[in-house]
């Protein structure tokens, strides 16, 4: 969901259901180390954890009583037993399939289907969550800016150099820098109407973070898309675009994240399109009869 901070507190972004995974999930970035050392093993063994005692859990997760009930409280229930209700209230018999590398499924056919899947239930439950007239709102932010700059490290980076080149194909002047030296060398040229694109799955990246700072102090307007609720991202971006995802902590290689992530900048993108429909056109038309003369 796109979240609009000059509008609506952040206790009024919308709140979809979700599986006992992304409850942990859209948590995780928020707990301590102990504390994701019992929450990796919920993930991996929730079919049976709903069945133990607080003693029983702590001995199979390795960590004290102490850090379970605390975990529980973390995240707002009054101890381990209101926690494993919750828990198995919301349980899905759906896999937890993405890159488990705890599991020896040796079948490359059956991980080739549960990876497929997985980026199709990541955009289904982007699409849920989505507040297509906020998308709109951003889309007409990109539209009236002079230049964009597309913002993100690791595998967000990859997805700010293809939103580069979707915009720049409609004549839009957008740059994508995965480092704050050069974020900063864009940033300096930058003016009040333009905008900053800030994309990171946990909304705690040190770097992406940093750059909103950047552009907040020379007041440029900002959008975050991020997938966690609460994180430091939101402290700095005007615009916030919530993509949802079951890729669990331990998946260790980005994949659903940065599907959602490639669908967001896709909406905005078409809506940037449609809002300055013939400047938009007419880009894309000069660029592919250049092509075709290559």
């Amino acid at each position: 969901m796109l979240y609009d901070k000059s509008k609506v507190p952040i206790k009024g972004v919308k709140q979809m259901y979700e599986d006992a995974v992304q409850f942990l999930t859209n948590r995780y970035s928020g707990l301590t180390g102990s504390e994701k050392q019992l929450a990796d093993y919920l993930i991996r063994n929730m079919n049976n954890i709903l069945q133990m005692s607080v003693k029983e859990l702590a001995e199979h997760s390795q960590v004290s009583v102490a850090t379970v009930v605390r975990l529980a409280q973390h995240l707002g229930f009054d101890g381990y037993s209101s926690f494993r209700l919750h828990l198995a209230k919301i349980h899905s018999v759906q896999e937890d399939y993405v890159l488990d590398i705890q599991k020896k499924d040796t079948d490359i056919q059956k991980q080739i289907h549960k990876v497929l899947n997985a980026n199709i239930d990541s955009i289904r439950l982007t699409i849920e969550c989505l507040d297509l007239s906020l998308v709109e709102q951003a889309a007409r932010r990109l539209c009236e800016a002079e230049r964009v700059l597309f913002f993100g490290t690791g595998t967000s980076h990859i997805v700010c150099t293809d939103a580069t080149f979707k915009f720049q194909r409609i004549n839009k002047i957008s740059y994508s820098a995965e480092d704050l030296h050069t974020a900063a060398v864009y940033l300096s040229h930058f003016k009040e109407n333009d905008v900053v694109v800030a994309i990171s799955h946990s909304g705690r990246t040190n770097d992406t973070v940093k750059c909103l700072q950047l552009a907040q102090k020379k007041a440029i307007q900002t959008i975050a898309i991020t997938t966690f609720q609460d994180s430091p991202i939101y402290e700095y971006a005007d615009l916030i675009l919530n993509t949802k995802t079951r890729e669990s902590p331990m998946h260790k290689v980005a994949i659903t994240s940065r599907t959602s992530q490639f669908a967001i900048i896709d909406a905005m993108f078409m809506a940037a399109l449609m809002t300055d429909y013939d400047k938009s056109i007419d880009a894309i038309m000069k660029t592919s009869s250049l092509l075709e003369d290559l």
